[in-house]
């Protein structure tokens, strides 16, 4: 056989080359899995930021709400300035948000909550007008349609909590299921270069002697 006719140099390094190939392929399905995992982290990372942009989003919008109702009914000029501050807040988080998703439904969810807001704010100073003015009933009215649109504003907000949750949701199964798979490649292969080493061992110790 042509492995006999090998020098006994030539056996050691055909059986160090066939292991050397083999731990090679191990690190190579380790390599693979450990970047998938590492996107599968990252995918994590960024639904976290978006989820917590989107709670201070919320978080702004009812304070706006209450600065305004609070406007409406005492007219302080902390209540007016706490509604304008928090307006703010609730554009610039908008901004910030539109920056991170890619996702086309949610971008119209945003600009639907975007123009319902627009709506918000214009139905609050006329509700505090009519409240200054001494108009309780046509005030209260206002007030009926300024909740409602606080309401609606609230649920294209959720579209993008949804958003956040099944990114999410869908990087942990991604990383589960790459974890599950790197350690059945990296088992599989090493069982497999254990069985080619003593393989190649018996192999060499038969054709040395």
């Amino acid at each position: 056989m042509k492995l006999k006719k090998l020098t006994i140099g030539g056996k050691l390094i055909a059986g160090f080359s066939g292991v050397a190939l083999l731990l090679l392929v191990v690190s190579a399905a380790a390599y693979v899995s450990l970047e998938k995992v590492s996107e599968s982290g990252v995918k994590m990372q960024e639904a976290s930021v978006i989820k917590n942009k989107s709670l201070e989003l919320v978080n702004s919008f009812v304070h706006q709400q209450d600065g305004i109702t609070d406007y409406s009914l005492t007219q302080g000029e902390h209540a007016k300035k706490e509604a304008a501050e928090y307006g703010e807040s609730v554009r610039s988080q908008l901004t910030e948000l539109k920056g991170l998703i890619t996702d086309e439904d949610v971008l119209n969810g945003l600009a639907g909550f975007e123009e319902l807001h627009v709506k918000f704010e214009a139905t609050g100073q006329e509700m505090a007008a009519l409240f200054i003015q001494g108009k309780k009933e046509e005030a209260n009215e206002v007030m009926e349609r300024f909740d409602g649109l606080a309401d609606a504003s609230t649920r294209q907000y959720m579209l993008v909590s949804e958003y956040a949750d099944k990114i999410a949701m869908t990087a942990s199964e991604d990383l589960s299921a790459t974890k599950k798979t790197a350690i059945a490649v990296i088992f599989a292969v090493s069982i497999f270069s254990v069985l080619a080493a003593a393989g190649l061992g018996l192999l060499l110790s038969r054709s040395i002697s």
